[in-house]
């Protein structure tokens, strides 16, 4: 703020004294100017890949653009001779950050922006794009002076942003772009499919550079950002402004503070570290137990198939904006610094904290003890959502941690929603996105969001909301209600029965008892379930005696509810997929 008000008074030469001091309206001018920057095009950008290595290239992509932002934000910053103390809050590809409202400070950030749009299109054409927001606000405003100025100038930022991305570009850039031509049309990347010069094995300069860069994410521990250098351009990203990012510990990087004429700055990563040359510190979620699909499918239990989980904060930009709205003490937790904390603190959770989630699970679907480390790999984790690869049982258990985890870090007042997705471990990472993305936002349908979605079966059922009834997918449902409903209710009921019978004869009926729960509706299909109850019976008395008897009278009032059905359909099909013998190819549809 002090760095503001200086440059502010010194461009418009007026006295220290006088304006902070002897007058009493500073507070009412517009000394501050609140910018953003946001990242379009990160999610094509990470997930429109196809290679064998998909995997360790995902979170060398989304790596990459994380510190890319950070690189952005510091040249804005250099060029504005300010530091980061002017950076609010970064992550996800969007950063805040506050800077003083001269006219020096408004011409810096245009040139900036359109040099970095140049550079953008040179290095991948119109995959990625970063719009910027600003507008320009009083110190009252910080202070919600008078109510509602606080909220606004997040939504007339949003707006300049929201017009950016959908206007990017002039139309001479237009017109470039579409008389572009590429010195060879007949190649295309096999990784990002992008035309152009690739190498013998037909890969494209950028996507070989992040194959290499692969490698680092998990164990290097220093990243130096460096002036382009001939000596390293092999094996360094390119970075705009002329710059390129190298991997380093700790012994290369103090030689290169020491001696090399091209060093800029680094960035430690997951470790406290400070000095003079170090930007900031950055916390990743490098989690990972497999370098590929196909182990996490082999690591999974029952069948081989891969989990993926997709999942963000519920309402995070209401939280942000207007989370300390308390008119009963006036407001007065609405600050900028107690936001900017907030961000911070949830980016720290989804960076930070998660990778010990991971590595100490605690739920299980079968009710055991926890302290199992998950077989997943943390993709992307930032910001306030979540991509998460691994063994397709461990995803759906670790989801619930997750939840749990987050419930009790934010004490109760933020939740998350999620969609998971069972995969073969061949399936596009293109699709798996999407489909993903999608059963997230199915989630997010739920009144009260707070939910989850996976093993859909192409239903429908109504939920109420408020004035209206709405259609949600038959596989979503609340947290609660998939932990107390599907997994300890039904599924652990349908464990315990099972267990003993043979397997082959309990996974017949299992399937014989799906296709009646589909069809509950039809009063036959309630004497056909009975009937195929009845052929289970033991003959004899005891333990087994009573296990069917409590299965049958459970079945007998599940299957009168539309809602226990659809549980039970989820039920079902968790236990089918848990107790399905590797390599066997029955179609789980």
């Amino acid at each position: 703020i002090s760095s503001c008000i200086y440059d502010y008074l010194n461009e418009n030469h007026l006295s220290y004294k006088t304006e902070l001091f002897d007058k009493k309206d500073f507070y009412d001018r517009n000394a501050f100017l609140l910018c953003s920057m946001d990242i379009s095009g990160i999610q094509s950008f990470i997930y429109t890949i196809s290679s064998k290595n998909a995997l360790k290239t995902l979170r060398a992509r989304s790596f990459y653009l994380e510190i890319m932002m950070e690189h952005i934000i510091d040249l804005l910053l250099d060029r504005l001779q300010l530091s980061r103390a002017n950076l609010l809050y970064s992550g996800g590809g969007h950063c805040y950050l506050l800077l003083a409202n001269t006219t020096k400070t408004v011409i810096q950030i245009q040139k900036f922006q359109e040099e970095l749009k140049e550079w953008l299109l040179k290095q991948f054409q119109t995959d990625l794009f970063v719009a910027f927001g600003y507008v320009q606000c009083t110190g009252n405003a910080f202070r919600n002076v008078p109510e509602g100025s606080y909220t606004e100038l997040f939504r007339k930022m949003s707006k300049m942003l929201s017009l950016q991305k959908q206007h990017r570009y002039t139309a001479r850039e237009i017109i470039r772009l579409n008389n572009r031509k590429e010195q060879d049309y007949s190649r295309e990347c096999k990784v990002c499919k992008k035309i152009g010069h690739v190498d013998e094995e037909g890969v494209c300069p950028l996507c070989r550079k992040i194959e290499k860069l692969s490698k680092n994410v998990l164990y290097a521990d220093f990243f130096s950002v460096v002036l382009e250098n001939p000596d390293e351009r092999e094996d360094a990203m390119p970075l705009p402004g002329g710059y390129c990012l190298v991997a380093d510990d700790e012994k290369k990087l103090c030689r290169r503070m020491e001696n090399d004429d091209y060093f800029v700055r680094a960035y430690s990563k997951n470790k406290l570290y400070t000095g003079k040359h170090i930007a900031t510190k950055l916390w990743v979620g490098d989690y990972s137990t497999g370098s590929t699909f196909e182990e996490f499918a082999r690591e999974a239990e029952g069948i081989s198939r891969i989990g993926v989980l997709r999942a963000d904060v519920d309402n995070l930009g209401q939280a942000i904006v207007s989370g300390f709205c308390n008119s009963k003490n006036g407001d007065r937790y609405m600050t900028l610094s107690r936001t900017a904390t907030l961000s911070r603190q949830l980016s720290l959770f989804f960076k930070y904290y998660i990778r010990f989630i991971l590595e100490n699970g605690e739920y299980s679907l079968e009710g055991k003890n926890g302290g199992k480390k998950r077989q997943a790999t943390i993709v992307y984790s930032g910001g306030d959502d979540v991509f998460i690869v691994g063994a397709w049982n461990d995803i759906i258990e670790l989801s619930v941690d997750l939840r749990r985890k987050f419930e009790q870090y934010t004490q109760g007042t933020l939740s998350i929603s999620a969609g998971i997705g069972i995969y073969d471990f061949s399936y596009p990472i293109a699709a798996i996105a999407e489909e993903t993305g999608m059963m997230e936002s199915e989630s997010k349908r739920m009144p009260e969001k707070n939910a989850v979605t996976l093993l859909q079966d192409g239903e429908i059922h109504l939920v109420d909301d408020g004035d209206e009834e709405k259609e949600i997918s038959d596989g979503t449902y609340s947290w609660k209600e998939l932990e107390e409903g599907v997994v300890q209710e039904k599924y652990r009921a349908l464990c315990d029965f099972f267990e003993g019978i043979d397997e082959t004869r309990g996974m017949s009926f299992l399937y014989r008892m799906m296709e009646l729960v589909r069809g509950h509706e039809e009063k036959i299909n309630f004497a056909r379930m009975m009937y195929l109850l009845s052929r289970l019976e033991p003959t004899e008395e005891g333990t087994k005696k009573e296990k069917y008897r409590q299965l049958s009278q459970k079945m007998y009032r599940w299957i009168q509810s539309d809602q226990d059905c659809r549980q039970l359909k989820t039920a079902i099909n968790l236990y089918a997929y848990i107790h399905r013998t590797k390599g066997e190819h029955r179609d789980e549809n």
